[in-house]
Protein backbone atom coordinates (compact mmCIF):
# COMPACT_ATOMS: atom_id res chain seq x y z
CA UNK A 1 0.00 0.00 0.00
CA UNK A 2 1.37 3.36 -0.72
CA UNK A 3 0.75 6.52 1.11
CA UNK A 4 0.96 10.36 1.36
CA UNK A 5 1.67 12.45 4.47
CA UNK A 6 2.31 15.94 3.93
CA UNK A 7 4.02 17.20 6.74
CA UNK A 8 4.45 20.93 4.97
CA UNK A 9 2.40 22.17 2.28
CA UNK A 10 3.33 26.38 2.53
CA UNK A 11 5.92 27.67 -0.35
CA UNK A 12 8.23 30.60 0.65
CA UNK A 13 8.06 30.87 4.21
CA UNK A 14 6.34 28.80 7.08
CA UNK A 15 3.45 29.95 8.89
CA UNK A 16 0.79 27.42 10.93
CA UNK A 17 2.43 25.48 8.24
CA UNK A 18 5.80 24.19 7.49
CA UNK A 19 7.02 24.70 4.00
CA UNK A 20 7.27 21.75 1.39
CA UNK A 21 8.05 18.04 2.94
CA UNK A 22 6.15 15.07 2.22
CA UNK A 23 6.39 11.33 3.89
CA UNK A 24 5.28 8.78 1.65
CA UNK A 25 5.38 5.36 2.64
CA UNK A 26 5.25 2.16 0.85
CA UNK A 27 5.05 -1.35 2.63
CA UNK A 28 8.63 -2.01 3.61
CA UNK A 29 9.87 1.77 2.60
CA UNK A 30 9.38 5.63 4.42
CA UNK A 31 10.86 8.21 2.24
CA UNK A 32 11.00 11.96 2.85
CA UNK A 33 10.07 14.35 0.16
CA UNK A 34 11.79 17.88 0.91
CA UNK A 35 12.63 19.02 4.30
CA UNK A 36 11.78 22.72 4.49
CA UNK A 37 11.28 25.39 7.03
CA UNK A 38 9.50 23.25 10.08
CA UNK A 39 9.04 20.00 8.75
CA UNK A 40 11.56 17.99 11.05
CA UNK A 41 9.27 18.47 14.40
CA UNK A 42 6.32 16.87 12.31
CA UNK A 43 8.62 14.13 10.91
CA UNK A 44 9.51 13.10 14.21
CA UNK A 45 5.90 13.09 15.58
CA UNK A 46 4.90 11.26 12.30
CA UNK A 47 7.46 8.48 12.33
CA UNK A 48 10.34 6.81 13.95
CA UNK A 49 13.15 8.77 11.62
CA UNK A 50 15.17 5.25 12.45
CA UNK A 51 12.80 3.53 10.04
CA UNK A 52 13.51 6.50 7.17
CA UNK A 53 15.05 5.00 4.39
CA UNK A 54 15.63 7.63 2.53
CA UNK A 55 15.57 11.53 1.59
CA UNK A 56 14.87 12.95 -1.51
CA UNK A 57 15.49 16.63 -2.00
CA UNK A 58 13.49 18.07 -5.05
CA UNK A 59 16.40 21.50 -4.92
CA UNK A 60 18.53 23.51 -2.78
CA UNK A 61 16.12 26.42 -2.43
CA UNK A 62 15.50 27.30 1.76
CA UNK A 63 11.59 26.63 1.85
CA UNK A 64 12.37 23.00 0.16
CA UNK A 65 15.56 22.03 2.38
CA UNK A 66 16.56 24.11 5.06
CA UNK A 67 15.65 21.43 8.01
CA UNK A 68 18.62 20.02 6.22
CA UNK A 69 20.70 21.40 9.60
CA UNK A 70 18.54 20.12 12.36
CA UNK A 71 18.16 16.38 10.64
CA UNK A 72 22.29 16.43 10.92
CA UNK A 73 22.31 16.99 14.13
CA UNK A 74 19.42 14.11 14.92
CA UNK A 75 21.40 11.89 12.88
CA UNK A 76 24.83 12.74 14.58
CA UNK A 77 23.42 12.38 18.00
CA UNK A 78 22.11 9.26 17.40
CA UNK A 79 24.80 7.53 15.74
CA UNK A 80 22.16 7.45 12.49
CA UNK A 81 22.91 7.81 8.86
CA UNK A 82 20.43 8.25 5.80
CA UNK A 83 20.59 7.88 2.36
CA UNK A 84 19.91 11.21 0.39
CA UNK A 85 19.29 11.53 -3.31
CA UNK A 86 19.15 15.38 -4.67
CA UNK A 87 20.96 17.60 -7.28
CA UNK A 88 24.37 18.27 -7.39
CA UNK A 89 25.05 22.21 -7.14
CA UNK A 90 27.33 24.18 -5.54
CA UNK A 91 24.61 25.57 -2.63
CA UNK A 92 25.78 25.96 0.62
CA UNK A 93 22.87 23.12 1.54
CA UNK A 94 24.24 21.08 -0.98
CA UNK A 95 27.37 21.07 0.73
CA UNK A 96 26.32 20.59 4.47
CA UNK A 97 24.84 17.26 2.40
CA UNK A 98 28.35 16.82 0.99
CA UNK A 99 29.91 17.45 4.12
CA UNK A 100 28.43 14.89 6.87
CA UNK A 101 29.49 11.26 7.80
CA UNK A 102 26.11 11.18 8.34
CA UNK A 103 24.51 11.57 4.71
CA UNK A 104 24.67 9.15 1.88
CA UNK A 105 24.35 11.40 -1.06
CA UNK A 106 23.21 10.34 -4.84
CA UNK A 107 23.28 13.04 -7.00
CA UNK A 108 20.29 13.19 -8.95
CA UNK A 109 20.43 12.83 -13.05
CA UNK A 110 17.84 13.25 -15.49
CA UNK A 111 15.75 10.21 -15.89
CA UNK A 112 17.84 8.15 -13.47
CA UNK A 113 15.92 5.57 -11.48
CA UNK A 114 16.12 3.86 -8.03
CA UNK A 115 14.50 1.18 -6.04
CA UNK A 116 14.37 1.96 -2.41
CA UNK A 117 12.93 -1.01 -0.67
CA UNK A 118 10.20 -1.76 -3.24
CA UNK A 119 9.47 1.56 -4.39
CA UNK A 120 10.37 2.57 -7.37
CA UNK A 121 11.43 5.72 -7.87
CA UNK A 122 11.65 8.27 -11.84
CA UNK A 123 13.37 11.44 -11.46
CA UNK A 124 12.80 13.92 -14.35
CA UNK A 125 14.42 17.30 -14.53
CA UNK A 126 11.80 20.38 -14.05
CA UNK A 127 11.35 23.62 -15.24
CA UNK A 128 13.39 26.58 -12.19
CA UNK A 129 15.45 28.68 -12.28
CA UNK A 130 17.84 26.20 -10.07
CA UNK A 131 18.64 22.41 -10.80
CA UNK A 132 15.70 20.75 -9.51
CA UNK A 133 13.66 17.42 -10.28
CA UNK A 134 10.22 16.38 -9.98
CA UNK A 135 9.83 12.20 -8.99
CA UNK A 136 7.14 9.83 -9.56
CA UNK A 137 7.00 6.68 -6.91
CA UNK A 138 5.45 3.35 -7.53
CA UNK A 139 5.20 0.35 -5.49
CA UNK A 140 3.98 -1.35 -8.68
CA UNK A 141 0.16 -1.13 -8.17
CA UNK A 142 -0.27 2.50 -7.30
CA UNK A 143 1.58 5.92 -8.31
CA UNK A 144 2.47 9.07 -7.09
CA UNK A 145 3.98 12.07 -8.93
CA UNK A 146 5.29 15.37 -7.31
CA UNK A 147 6.25 17.72 -9.29
CA UNK A 148 8.34 20.30 -7.21
CA UNK A 149 9.07 24.06 -8.21
CA UNK A 150 8.52 23.90 -11.64
CA UNK A 151 7.22 25.62 -14.46
CA UNK A 152 5.95 23.96 -17.72
CA UNK A 153 8.05 21.52 -19.07
CA UNK A 154 8.13 18.67 -21.44
CA UNK A 155 9.04 16.11 -18.61
CA UNK A 156 5.81 17.17 -17.05
CA UNK A 157 4.02 14.60 -19.39
CA UNK A 158 6.36 12.37 -18.53
CA UNK A 159 6.00 12.78 -14.90
CA UNK A 160 2.45 12.45 -14.43
CA UNK A 161 1.47 9.68 -17.11
CA UNK A 162 0.36 6.97 -15.07
CA UNK A 163 -0.25 8.41 -11.80
CA UNK A 164 -3.11 7.79 -9.53
CA UNK A 165 -1.92 11.10 -7.20
CA UNK A 166 -0.26 14.21 -8.76
CA UNK A 167 0.99 16.72 -5.78
CA UNK A 168 1.56 19.76 -7.85
CA UNK A 169 3.40 23.46 -7.31
CA UNK A 170 0.26 25.91 -7.43
CA UNK A 171 1.97 28.65 -6.02
CA UNK A 172 0.07 31.76 -7.75
CA UNK A 173 -3.58 32.37 -10.02
CA UNK A 174 -2.98 32.12 -14.25
CA UNK A 175 -3.38 35.93 -14.09
CA UNK A 176 0.00 36.11 -12.30
CA UNK A 177 1.74 33.16 -14.76
CA UNK A 178 4.19 34.39 -17.69
CA UNK A 179 6.58 31.94 -19.17
CA UNK A 180 9.09 32.92 -17.52
CA UNK A 181 7.49 32.28 -14.14
CA UNK A 182 8.97 29.70 -11.90
CA UNK A 183 6.17 28.34 -10.87
CA UNK A 184 2.75 26.63 -12.46
CA UNK A 185 -0.63 28.37 -11.61
CA UNK A 186 -3.76 26.58 -10.40
CA UNK A 187 -5.06 26.54 -13.54
CA UNK A 188 -2.04 25.02 -15.60
CA UNK A 189 -2.02 22.44 -13.04
CA UNK A 190 -6.01 21.45 -13.41
CA UNK A 191 -5.17 21.61 -17.13
CA UNK A 192 -2.51 19.09 -16.72
CA UNK A 193 -4.61 17.09 -14.29
CA UNK A 194 -7.27 16.74 -16.41
CA UNK A 195 -4.91 15.73 -19.49
CA UNK A 196 -3.63 13.03 -17.44
CA UNK A 197 -6.63 12.08 -15.81
CA UNK A 198 -4.46 12.11 -12.82
CA UNK A 199 -6.36 13.01 -9.06
CA UNK A 200 -4.42 16.64 -8.01
CA UNK A 201 -3.50 17.62 -4.83
CA UNK A 202 -2.68 21.39 -4.64
CA UNK A 203 0.62 22.23 -2.64
CA UNK A 204 3.36 25.11 -2.16
CA UNK A 205 1.05 27.11 -1.37
CA UNK A 206 1.47 30.79 -0.64
CA UNK A 207 0.68 32.22 2.24
CA UNK A 208 -0.47 35.52 1.62
CA UNK A 209 -2.34 34.46 -1.47
CA UNK A 210 -6.04 33.39 -0.84
CA UNK A 211 -5.99 29.56 -0.69
CA UNK A 212 -9.58 29.18 -1.62
CA UNK A 213 -9.39 31.41 -5.16
CA UNK A 214 -6.44 29.25 -5.89
CA UNK A 215 -8.69 26.04 -5.69
CA UNK A 216 -11.74 27.94 -7.22
CA UNK A 217 -10.06 28.24 -10.60
CA UNK A 218 -8.35 24.83 -10.49
CA UNK A 219 -11.72 23.28 -10.04
CA UNK A 220 -13.02 25.13 -12.84
CA UNK A 221 -11.16 23.50 -15.19
CA UNK A 222 -10.51 19.87 -13.36
CA UNK A 223 -12.83 19.21 -10.42
CA UNK A 224 -10.52 16.69 -9.23
CA UNK A 225 -8.23 19.12 -7.55
CA UNK A 226 -8.03 19.32 -3.72
CA UNK A 227 -5.85 21.76 -1.35
CA UNK A 228 -3.06 19.49 -0.32
CA UNK A 229 -3.57 18.84 3.97
CA UNK A 230 -1.86 17.88 6.68
CA UNK A 231 -3.33 14.33 7.00
CA UNK A 232 -2.31 10.64 5.51
CA UNK A 233 -3.45 10.12 1.73
CA UNK A 234 -3.71 6.45 0.33
CA UNK A 235 -3.60 6.13 -2.84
Amino acid sequence: MLSLTPLGTNGLYPTDKPTSGYLVKGDNAAILLDIGSGVFARLINAIDVKSLNALVISHFHFDHASDIGVLKYYLESNGLKLKVFAPLDDSPLCKVVMGSKCFDFTPINNLQKVVINGLLLNFYQVNHPVLTFGVKITDGVKTLAYTADTNLCDNLDNLLSGANLALMDCCILNGMWKESSPHLSAKLCAELGKKHGVNVLLTHLKPNLNQAALLYEAKRFYPNCELALLKEYTL
